[in-house]
């Protein structure tokens, strides 16, 4: 009985923490390459399967804690930071249109001048626009080629590739962080306490 408590317990708490990174690495995709959402759910799976077949040598614990516990952790909280990082880069380095707010348009590096071309320098300055969406609006640029009549499209490129690396990132190093946590408990549950 003890031992369907613990399961329904960890299932609660995988639950609770997929349930959000599901939404989060579903919908919030950087937009140069969205089908990237469908690439990690392959990526997430390889992990899954080399994690399994990983067997750690059997290291001293770390500040208590089992050496796969700790790497795990680990990895959870940079992913955690890096992912933090990408939310707030799409958000400066792209723009929802503003009647639907579903489609998402990738811009260059915000507002600042060197990653304006001349038109969109012209439309800053005249309009005293501080921030990406009154430039796309003002330019009439949420429809597809818009954003390179505003922004150099060697910029678009840089800042969308940021937000790819950024993303793929932090998926690997959650689902990592996560695969090494289970791996652990399945070898708790197992009665196998060598992880």
């Amino acid at each position: 009985m003890n031992r369907l408590i613990d399961s329904i317990k960890w299932f609660g708490a995988a639950t609770g923490a997929l349930v959000p990174a599901w939404d989060f690495f579903k919908h919030d995709v950087p937009p140069l390459f969205p089908e990237i959402g469908l690439l990690m759910c392959a990526v997430s799976g390889a992990i899954a399967i080399v994690v399994s077949a990983y067997i750690p040598s059997r290291p001293k614990p770390i500040h208590g804690l089992q050496a796969i516990v700790w790497r795990g952790t680990i990895l959870i909280v940079m992913s955690l930071g890096v992912l933090i990082s990408y939310r707030i880069l799409l958000e400066s380095w792209t723009v929802l249109e503003p009647q639907s707010y579903q489609q998402r348009f990738q811009v260059g590096f915000g507002v600042v001048d060197w990653s304006l071309t001349n038109l969109g320098q012209e439309m800053k300055h005249a309009g005293n626009i501080r921030v990406a969406d009154d430039l796309m609006l003002a330019g009439h640029a949420f429809r597809p080629g818009g954003p390179a009549t505003i922004w150099k499209q060697s910029t678009i490129d840089s800042a969308g590739l940021i937000l790819i690396l950024l993303y793929v990132v932090g998926f690997v190093l959650w689902t990592t962080g996560f695969a090494l946590l289970s791996k652990y408990r399945a070898s708790v549950v197992a009665g196998n306490n060598t992880a």
